[in-house]
Parts: C-alpha cells; sequence; structure tokens
C-alpha cells in the first residue's frame, strides 16, 4: 500500500500532467488552410528578408506565384491596385519557381518595379502546397489563415481585408 505522501505525490503528477496536455492542446496549431495559425516563413528578397511570423500586429496578403502565369500577372495588377489604396497592409509576393534562376528572379523583380516585398523561394511554395497560381492568402493581425483562394480580385481582397481590420 502507498503512504500519503506518494500517493498526494501520484495525485499532483497526474493533475499537473493532464493541465499540460489540456493547455497544449488549446494553443493554436500552425497550419497552411483558413482557420490555422500561418505557417511560419522566413523569406529573402533582393532588399532584405522577411519573417512572417514578425509581421503580427496587421493584415498581410500573402501570394505565391511564378514568372510565366497569364493569371498571376494579373493578380499582381490587382494587388497593385490594392496596395495604392492599403498602404498600410503587408503585402508579400513569393515567387515559387525552382528553375527560376536569381538573375532571372532579380531580372523580374527589376521590371515589374514592385511597391511591396517579393521574394524568391520554391521551399515556401512546398510548404504551403501550392498546387496553383496565383495562390492568395489573407492572414490577419494575430496571424490566423482567414482566407487561402486561387486569383482574387481587387474588389473581393478589399471586401476580405476590410472583414479582418
Amino acid at each position: 500500500m502507498l503512504s500519503n505522501s506518494r500517493l498526494r505525490i501520484g495525485i499532483v503528477l497526474v493533475i499537473a500532467a493532464a493541465a499540460f496536455a489540456l493547455w497544449g492542446s488549446m494553443a493554436p496549431k500552425r497550419g497552411i488552410t483558413e482557420g490555422y495559425k500561418a505557417k511560419d516563413l522566413t523569406l529573402n528578397g533582393i532588399n532584405g528578408s522577411l519573417i512572417l511570423s514578425k509581421q503580427t500586429g496587421g493584415i498581410v496578403v500573402l501570394e505565391f506565384t511564378t514568372t510565366w502565369c497569364g493569371y498571376c500577372e494579373g493578380q499582381l495588377n490587382e494587388l497593385a491596385k490594392f496596395h495604392a489604396e492599403y498602404e498600410n497592409i503587408i503585402i508579400v509576393s513569393v515567387e515559387i519557381d525552382p528553375r527560376l534562376s536569381a538573375v532571372g528572379f532579380e531580372t523580374w523583380v527589376k521590371t515589374k518595379n514592385f511597391d511591396w516585398f517579393v521574394a524568391q523561394s520554391p521551399e515556401a511554395g512546398q510548404d504551403y502546397k501550392i498546387s496553383g497560381v496565383p495562390t492568395v492568402l489573407v492572414i490577419d493581425k494575430e496571424g490566423f489563415i482567414r482566407y487561402r483562394g486561387y486569383y482574387t480580385r481587387f474588389d473581393q481582397l478589399k471586401d476580405i481585408v476590410d472583414t479582418y481590420r
């Protein structure tokens, strides 16, 4: 038979383990779809780097693209209109074609004259399981993905962002 002190220690350990398990299950899960905290990315662009999880406090529009995609060209035009009206929203475009050279990427960025952060990262496309481009995500101030879709028009993007401002 267990002594009272051993029994008490056992009970305390069981309660502590249960509390730890409950606390762990309540922590937001990271993911790549709506309702999850956005999976973190560290992106390197021509003019520096960006860590996605450090962009809290503001809304982030994350767009996955390629240089050769006609729909992506249209999406970039929609993002340019959006950026002109919503300068305080963080826009991040990620070129994900693994065949594009660093020189090709740099040339593309310079010809497009982006007003927002642009990076090249095929790995980010894999991490987010991108199966079609353009893919657009809207991440709220707390880091939760509130929208994931393909080509997203200016007015649609505006409505989504206004909902979470």
